[in-house]
């Protein structure tokens, strides 16, 4: 389900802001090169995208496993061509912001079939932080520089006005990606069901275990 940023605290979403801010801000200094300004970038901020690379980087040995189990093939072939590009994301590119959220909905989909709960909670901190990346980006345009380095530097100087449209463009983004997993999920399921039943079987799970997760993506994998 989508975050229920509705009841999150005033003090909780500024902090929530600032860090969004911070990540936005720290991307737009970043020098191209000797010669050109700094280039905003409109997907993930360059270091939001090598930490989630890393992190799924990371955790991909047990990803493979979970993708023998359920998909039936070991990470060879394409898989592992497409586990080197997502390596490479590490160290070169940002990630687009729709690959992102793509390869975190694969992330809960392991979680779900290997009962993780230190994994949920990860996974709800990038959606947060990638939820406030796209929500801060369009009120700092209208920002001046000075105004946005208050806010970059104290939590208590960003006004009301500023919260109630941050928190109002959270609920919209929330609203529509919940939408979007609910949409893919309901593909998956229609693809094959009796596939799935027979695979989620093994994980002690069943089609309505899987209906009742949101998150989950069919079409992508950790290193897709």
């Amino acid at each position: 389900m989508a975050l229920d940023y509705a009841k999150m605290p005033e003090h909780a979403l500024a902090m929530l802001f600032t860090a969004a801010v911070r990540d936005i801000r720290k991307d737009e200094l970043r020098k191209v090169d000797d010669e050109n300004p700094c280039e905003r970038i409109r997907d993930l901020p360059l270091h939001v995208s090598r930490e989630l690379a890393l992190r799924l980087w990371l955790i991909a040995g047990t990803q493979k496993e979970v993708e023998r189990l359920f998909y039936g093939y070991e990470d060879t072939g394409e898989t592992a061509a497409e586990g080197r590009k997502q390596r490479e994301y590490e160290c070169s590119r940002p990630m687009p912001m729709r690959r992102a959220r793509s390869a975190i909905s694969s992330w809960a989909w392991g979680a779900l079939l290997t009962d993780n709960d230190d994994w949920w909670l990860e996974i709800a901190y990038w959606r947060t932080r990638l939820d406030a990346i796209e929500a801060a980006r369009p009120i700092l345009k209208g920002l001046k520089r000075r105004k946005v380095t208050l806010t970059h530097e104290s939590v208590e100087k960003v006004s009301t006005k500023i919260l109630v449209t941050f928190r109002s463009t959270l609920e919209r983004a929330a609203e529509i990606e919940d939408a979007e997993n609910q949409r893919r999920l309901t593909r998956f399921i229609a693809s094959d069901r009796c596939r799935i039943q027979r695979h989620l079987k093994q994980f002690n799970l069943t089609v309505t275990d899987l209906e009742r997760a949101t998150g989950l993506s069919h079409d992508t994998n950790l290193a897709h």
